[in-house]
């Protein structure tokens, strides 16, 4: 593993692979606890935390589609739905 400067101090980088991070994420979201997680894959709680942030990020980064046919079939039928319920 290579070593990266950060703010006055030498971090390791990391030598998990993609499919390996992607797994332990999963494993997180599927309801395993942070702990639970921790034991299966061998790895420390603040590192899944830190991979989570990172899955965030990609996540929060909006992809520009542009949408010209809205279907309007599902919208109609939850608010159906719900008016029936409110009666």
């Amino acid at each position: 593993m290579g070593q990266v400067k950060g703010k006055g101090y030498v971090k390791a980088e990391s030598g998990y692979s993609d499919e390996f991070k992607r797994e332990s994420i999963q494993l997180y979201l599927e309801g395993n606890s942070w702990r639970a997680v921790g034991r299966l894959k061998k790895i420390g709680k603040n590192t899944l935390w830190n991979w989570l942030r990172e899955y965030e990020k990609k996540l929060d980064q909006p992809n520009e589609i542009d949408v010209k046919i809205i279907e309007q079939d599902e919208l109609y039928t939850y608010i159906k739905k719900r008016k029936i319920e409110c009666i």
